[in-house]
């Protein structure tokens, strides 16, 4: 009897959940056990997987670092409130990104992706530090979180 195994493998980048590279390993058909045809098959998947994330690197070399930014705005705030300290946002956010991409604009939720160049802003914090000193809508950020290359902030009412 011959055999052949495939394996399904994904690699995602764990702080902006972006996903990496998705691939499909093959082993041959031939008479071997099971264990040896799915380990061909997942290191043929791997090595698909690892190129597709190399040339993601490739990419934010040139782009920017990405991060993932979602701010939560107080519920003490109106809805038309809410909207316009987005909008105030949404501006901030591309002012000091090379490449923006809005992922959920929700009544008090807002949710972007930023690529940032790593020559300026190298952390989450520093990130964090430049997006709290240039706002200038209502309210006052403050730090729900930095991991990585995400970062949790909300926005209160200043009192």
């Amino acid at each position: 009897k011959v055999y052949k195994a495939s394996v399904g493998c994904k690699a995602y980048e764990s702080t902006t959940g972006r996903l990496l590279g998705a691939e499909t390993g093959y082993s041959k058909e031939r008479p071997a056990s099971k264990e040896a045809l799915i380990e061909e098959a997942l290191h043929s998947a791997i090595d698909n997987v690892l190129s597709r994330i190399n040339g993601y690197w490739k990419e934010d070399i040139q782009q920017g670092l990405q991060y993932k930014i979602v701010a939560k705005i107080d519920q003490q705030y109106s809805l038309s409130q809410s909207e316009d300290i987005i909008f105030e946002l949404g501006d901030l956010f591309r002012s000091i990104s090379n490449q923006f991409k809005e992922v959920k604009f929700g009544d008090y939720t807002y949710d972007v992706r930023l690529w940032i160049d790593h020559g300026k802003i190298g952390s989450a914090s520093s990130l964090y530090r430049n997006i709290k000193q240039k706002y200038n809508g209502e309210g006052k950020i403050k730090r729900v979180s930095l991991n990585g290359k995400l970062v949790l902030l909300k926005v209160e009412q200043a009192f």
